[in-house]
């Protein structure tokens, strides 16, 4: 996904947070298709998860002690900015890592 020795910690968090999201439109939608995008520049990584289900939209809830329902608050904790917007299947789930310094990281 990200190619740069330098930026092993962003490719992590930005693997485990797409994974978070991924698992969220498993579990809470009926959705047949997902995507996923990322976006790199010098500044930010975007990265974007996309499924047919427009009525379920992501919400920070009240932790009841389980062990499911930390998704989001990974998300929410480590992402810079994240949030869901209308797509034109259903809706996009996205969020954006800061880049510590720019560098030369390249979409892989």
């Amino acid at each position: 996904m990200l190619a740069d020795a330098d930026e092993d910690e962003l490719t992590e968090d930005a693997r485990l947070l797409i994974s978070e999201l991924v698992s969220n439109a498993v579990a809470h939608t009926a959705s047949g298709r997902i995507d996923v995008g990322v976006q790199v520049d010098e500044r930010s990584v975007r990265c974007e998860v996309v499924d047919d289900d427009a009525e379920h939209v992501p919400a920070l809830r009240r932790w009841s002690g389980g062990e499911r329902g930390h998704g989001l608050r990974l998300v929410h904790a480590i992402a810079h900015r994240w949030g869901h917007d209308a797509h034109p299947r259903g809706k996009v789930v996205w969020f954006e890592l800061v880049r510590s310094e720019p560098s030369d990281l390249v979409a892989a």
